[in-house]
């Protein structure tokens, strides 16, 4: 649940009035004439979600709001040793296919069909299998990233150049997704910085070693990391982010941080001033396959019911 505590309605607009087009779309909804939603309102409208909204979300039109995906898939996944000792790990397979097909293909099916996949541990191996992504209704670039031991925020980095300098989704190639959860990123307002947020996660692949959030009582993430305590909800590794995220990385290496991690960048920006909203994606399926126990928990749950929401 939420924490309860909320701070007074100014508080909460005043992170929103330095952001660019959410902030002008939530003024004009707030002090339009007869509109009585506040901006709040409105960005949970937009972004809430379950999982029985699946087919309302997917057959959304999002033309004249092009995006690209980024899809983290550089690590060498040691804690799926032995499996990965020749097999990177978003090649290991789960229901028969590999990690990365159903993460690519819940990035087609929500509308963003223009990826690129980050590559470091066997890297020819994937694009071999991937290829250009036609296959799985999309369009691939690969971007490599020869530093991939030092964080996933090096990863990150790594796609810069293939973005167009918009706002873009970021997923994991080791986490299983609904492809509700990227339709609800999607749907969050341009120039925000947003995360899929599980307040009911309870699998031991969503809760063992989990990165935790904290989220106030106007639906921002204050803190966020695997340690993280109290906390009231759980990442599950789909970002809605923008090029303000590159700066913060980059400061990261200034100060000589010994890793370079996706939450340690994230939680920069957001000690700037640089709200990070949750958006709820709770009741939507996903799994972070992180071990042998994970992978077999998670082909459980694939092979349980062909009602699978992952099934394409």
């Amino acid at each position: 649940m939420l924490n309860s505590t909320n701070s007074a309605s100014n508080g909460w607009l005043s992170p929103l009035r330095q952001q660019g087009d959410f902030c002008d779309t939530a003024k004009i909804a707030y002090c339009g004439t007869g509109c009585d939603l506040s901006p709040k309102s409105l960005f949970f409208i937009l972004c809430s979600i379950r999982a029985d909204m699946d087919t309302l979300w997917l057959g959304s039109s999002k033309e004249g709001r092009a995006m690209k995906g980024v899809i983290l898939a550089a690590g060498d996944g040691s804690r799926l040793a032995p499996l990965t000792h020749y097999c990177p790990k978003p090649l290991i397979a789960v229901g028969g296919r590999p990690l990365l097909d159903y993460t690519i293909e819940a990035f087609a099916r929500a509308g963003i069909r223009d990826l690129v996949v980050v590559v470091g541990y066997r890297g020819e191996q994937i694009q071999k299998w991937l290829g250009d992504g036609a296959r799985h209704g999309a369009r691939v670039e690969y971007a490599l990233n020869p530093n991939y031991e030092r964080g996933n925020a090096t990863s990150l980095y790594a796609a810069q150049p293939y973005l167009d300098g918009g706002d873009f989704l970021l997923s994991m190639a080791d986490h299983l997704i609904a492809p509700a959860i990227v339709a609800a990123l999607y749907a969050v307002p341009s120039g925000c910085h947003a995360l899929g947020v599980d307040y009911q996660a309870q699998a031991p692949p969503q809760v063992n070693d989990a990165t935790r959030v904290w989220v106030n009582g106007a639906g921002i993430i204050t803190r966020l990391g695997k340690k993280v305590t109290p906390w009231n909800g759980i990442d599950t590794g789909v970002f809605h982010l923008t090029r303000r995220v590159f700066p913060a990385i980059v400061a990261l290496a200034e100060v000589g941080d010994d890793g370079y991690g996706l939450s340690q960048a994230l939680t920069r920006l957001i000690l700037s001033g640089d709200p990070l909203w949750a958006c709820d994606v709770s009741g939507a399926f996903w799994m972070d396959v992180d071990t042998i126990e994970d992978l077999r928990y998670a082909e459980a749950e694939l092979t349980r019911s062909a009602l699978s929401p992952l099934r394409p």
